[in-house]
């Protein structure tokens, strides 16, 4: 399906989740620090999970670029709270191990991503992409509750 955008509005729609993710960092770090991890990574996990449903369901350039803001801002404090999940594991001298891995661990993540998505989009559409990475969130948050 198309939602017959321009390049240019296409670059921005793209865009907006980064110009929107990179304060929101900042900020959910901060706020890490002062009521910890938890409830922070699971409004994340859902909220990412919400935003991956709404891709399915954008007809217009201005819905997809509504869910990339909201992608954007709901996922933003999932990367310092698995941070700060990793570097609690790891004891003060093995910081940089415990890093290492966090950092291994989102490799590979992509790795098998782009190879399960890409497979699953040929066979049964893009929206099956949306709705299995949906799914995932939703059981991951569910783990923390």
């Amino acid at each position: 399906m198309e939602l017959g955008a321009s390049i240019g509005t296409v670059g921005l729609v793209i865009g907006l989740y980064s110009i929107t993710n990179t304060p929101a960092n900042i900020l959910f770090g901060r706020l890490i620090d002062r009521i910890g991890y938890r409830l922070p990574l699971v409004g994340g996990l859902l909220g990412s999970a919400l935003s991956m449903f709404l891709y399915t369901v954008s007809r217009f350039p201005i819905h997809l670029a509504m869910v990339r803001v909201i992608h954007g801002i709901t996922g933003a404090p999932i990367g310092p709270a698995t941070m700060s999940v990793f570097a609690d594991y790891g004891s003060e001298t093995r910081k940089g191990r415990a890093m290492g891995l966090y950092g291994m661990a989102l490799a590979s993540a992509t790795l098998v991503g782009y190879g399960v998505s890409g497979v699953l989009a040929s066979r049964l559409g893009y929206r099956a992409v949306f709705f299995l990475g949906s799914l995932i969130l939703v059981v991951g948050a569910s783990k923390h509750i």
